[in-house]
């Protein structure tokens, strides 16, 4: 194992780095922490990202990352994909990275890490066959730390001087402007503060009632005067379209019909963003716009005291033991706390 001092003289000499996490799109928004913390001991460190396709998208609104490479992880045959990785891995070796970081245990990712061509690799404990054909050194996240902090532990053996950092998520002016038109198509003025609610996951535990969705809905626009955006994939439209007939307020259905980049502008300019723990809740407070997390199954304590957020756990791991007051309560709390403007600004 290489000294914490040879570790951090790595970083800190370093011309470029690269870091391995194909998926998935909360774990990605949430480990852009770990460029933060580097460039804040080597500020001229230039970083890559090998990333799943189908997530490229939101690290271009990501300030401290500088490449993006990407593959085809899924809707092709093993072959196309294994391919494209390997393609990908060329593109990336000819980047000459000094060192690489691998933040999960995959089989394309210590694939990638392997071939990439850093002559010091990192990865994760416990990564067995494939991680010993990968791996120069191994870190240790710690245990008992999830998202955000768990991401930051890997750098502890290298013994930096780093101050707090958090998700950074910084959506350009043209994908602000065209989310200002997408809502004024659907007659919201860009002037006029919005919430976001996410209203699918990825597991039906996540997913919380249409009910309980609506009464918060109805408790945005009457107390708060915000009308409501929901967003979700494509899958999750049916159940959108319910809440938007019960709601009865001013809601506007946008699942599936925004990219990555889109989702980001729009949640960089809504005024708060609630939901399940899934991806567009992390992109919104990446973008340092107030959250309010619904945990079932899963525990919070995912993002740091930066991202202002609050974390609501379902009593058993249950989303029906989170009740509609609990979230207006956290919702009204986070509004209040914060200064972040949702008039259609960043």
């Amino acid at each position: 194992m290489t000294s914490p001092v040879q570790l951090a003289e790595t970083v800190r000499t370093a011309r470029s780095a690269l870091i391995v996490l194909p998926t998935a799109l909360g774990d990605v928004v949430m480990a852009t922490c770990l460029p933060a913390a580097l460039k804040q001991v080597n500020p001229s460190l230039t970083i890559s990202w090998v990333v799943d396709k189908a997530l490229a998208d939101v690290l271009a609104d990501c300030p401290v990352v500088d490449q993006v490479f990407s593959y085809t992880r899924k809707g092709q045959s093993s072959v196309f994909r294994a391919l494209d990785l390997m393609r990908t891995s060329k593109a990336v070796r000819a980047q000459h990275p000094d060192f690489a970081l691998a933040l999960r245990n995959r089989f394309a990712v210590m694939i990638a890490l392997g071939l990439c061509g850093a002559p010091v690799r990192f990865a994760m404990k416990g990564q067995g066959l494939f991680g010993r054909f990968a791996r120069t050194d191994l870190l240790s996240p710690q245990q008992n730390l999830t998202g955000v902090s768990r991401f930051l532990s890997m750098l502890e053996p290298f013994q930096l001087d780093i101050n707090e950092a958090s998700p950074i998520l910084t959506p350009n002016r043209e994908w602000l402007r065209r989310s200002e038109e997408l809502l004024a198509s659907e007659g919201l003025a860009s002037d006029t503060p919005y919430a976001v609610a996410a209203v699918g996951s990825s597991r039906p535990s996540k997913d919380w009632s249409v009910e309980s969705h609506t009464e918060v809905i109805k408790w945005l626009a009457t107390e708060l005067s915000l009308p409501t955006i929901l967003v979700g994939a494509l899958k999750d439209e049916a159940t959108a379209a319910s809440i938007q007939a019960a709601a009865k307020e001013q809601v506007i259905n946008l699942c599936g019909r925004t990219s990555l980049r889109l989702l980001t502008a729009l949640s960089a300019r809504a005024r708060v963003t609630y939901g399940p723990d899934t991806g567009p809740l992390y992109v919104a407070a990446a973008t340092k716009t107030p959250v309010v997390i619904l945990y079932g199954p899963f525990s919070g304590g995912r993002l740091p005291p930066q991202c202002l957020h609050e974390d609501i756990i379902g009593k058993d791991g249950l989303m029906t033991n989170i009740s509609p007051i609990q979230v207006i309560e956290a919702l009204e709390r986070v509004v209040t706390a914060s200064s972040h403007p949702g008039n259609g600004t960043s």
